[in-house]
């Protein structure tokens, strides 16, 4: 077979001149458009949180920061703003807002919020438009209704909201989701805790009535330290709902009562926890009482409880009498369990300020302090 002779092509050199001109025209184009567009977003993402901040104040919240500045071109927009304070308005206010997203979804809260951090940004990314992070920095104050004021102490925090929320979904609300590498909280008395890595999953439904989940959340954290514990829990999650009104009233004990007699309660449809050789998950339900005191009641599931009965009565957190007592009726109430362990399934009671384990008084707690009386 004949070879064909091979022939190369040839591009006048005014094709190639012209090919380069258009494509050095929309490489120019490219370079003034993209920042521009992007000095554009910044500017109406900086009005839109301007106009949520005059929102606010119009309704009675405090709202100050410092002198706004962006970075993070090209691959995302933060608008970063140094010393923010934000302090919610009396329960008489109403929530409206620039951005739903923005707005307080739950009204104003009860007894009151301040909120101040040194540095927050406000983050967009081009990849996920529609989704807003938060990511503050520093050492924070934080006080929510009738609990004392908290120095908040946060490591790597990122906290999102989706820009555009499903109705059906959440309300019309958008879910919150969060995850930390390190908090830690103290109060003014010394006493403080704190967790390793922890995500949280938040949804709120406003308008909520009787039956129905006016919070739903999702949460999970390693290394949890409380003061009641003299050693930190590896593990803790839960995930549950919050039913019922919640309606702000002028106090927060009225607007307690008004979720108990709404039909209130709080629904935990799965926790678990491990604390040293304790493994324990299970369910629960909490309401409040008459005296507006937590009352719950769950079913427990324990394996390893010897080992946690000896560290709370070396600590002394519960007597020694009480551990010999509870750990023979847990004995006798024990089934084979899993790598040759034994188990147990028990009720758990809240009651009065005593936690108990069938008819056995494990723990007394603090009366919760409302501050002022229901009306």
């Amino acid at each position: 077979m004949p070879l064909r002779p091979f022939k190369l092509g040839f591009v006048p050199c005014s094709s190639y001149a012209a090919g380069m001109k258009r494509l050095l025209l929309a490489a120019v184009l490219l370079v003034l458009l993209v920042p521009a567009a992007w000095l554009l977003a910044e500017w109406r993402f900086e009005a839109a949180v301007q106009d949520w901040a005059a929102a606010r104040r119009t309704e009675g919240w405090t709202v100050r920061s410092g002198p706004a500045a962006w970075t993070g071109f090209p691959f995302r927009a933060a608008l970063v703003l140094p010393d923010v304070a934000l302090s919610s308005p009396g329960p008489a206010a109403t929530t409206r807002g620039a951005h739903p997203a923005l707005a307080p979804a739950a009204g104003p809260v009860p007894g009151g919020l301040d909120w101040a951090v040194p540095r927050l940004e406000l983050v967009v990314s081009p990849l996920h438009p529609l989704t807003l992070g938060l990511r503050p920095a520093g050492a924070e104050r934080l006080r929510v209704a009738m609990l004392p004021p908290l120095a908040v102490e946060v490591e790597d925090a990122r906290v999102t909201v989706p820009l555009r929320t499903d109705p059906g979904a959440t309300g019309g609300v958008p879910a919150i989701t969060a995850t930390v590498a390190a908090l830690r909280l103290a109060g003014p008395g010394g006493g403080a805790a704190s967790t390793g890595a922890l995500s949280l999953f938040l949804a709120l439904h406003p308008g909520a009535g009787r039956d129905a989940a006016a919070v739903t959340v999702q949460f999970a954290a390693a290394d949890v330290a409380l003061p009641a514990l003299p050693l930190p829990l590896r593990t803790l999650s839960l995930a549950g709902a919050l039913e019922g009104p919640l309606d702000p009233r002028p106090t927060a004990a009225a607007t307690a009562a008004a979720w108990r007699d709404g039909g209130g309660r709080l629904l935990v449809q799965r926790f678990a926890a491990q604390w040293g050789d304790l493994a324990a998950d299970g369910s629960t339900t909490l309401t409040l009482d008459g005296a507006l005191q937590p009352a719950a009641s769950a079913t427990v599931r324990l394996s390893g409880y010897d080992a946690a009965l000896d560290a709370l009565a070396a600590a002394g957190t519960i007597g020694p009498g009480t551990a010999t007592v509870a750990r023979a009726v847990l004995g006798l109430m024990a089934q084979p369990g899993g790598e040759g362990g034994r188990s147990v399934e028990l009720p758990v009671t809240w009651r009065a300020g005593v936690v108990s384990a069938g008819q056995i008084p494990l723990l007394r707690t603090p009366a919760v302090a409302w501050g002022l009386e229901a009306d």
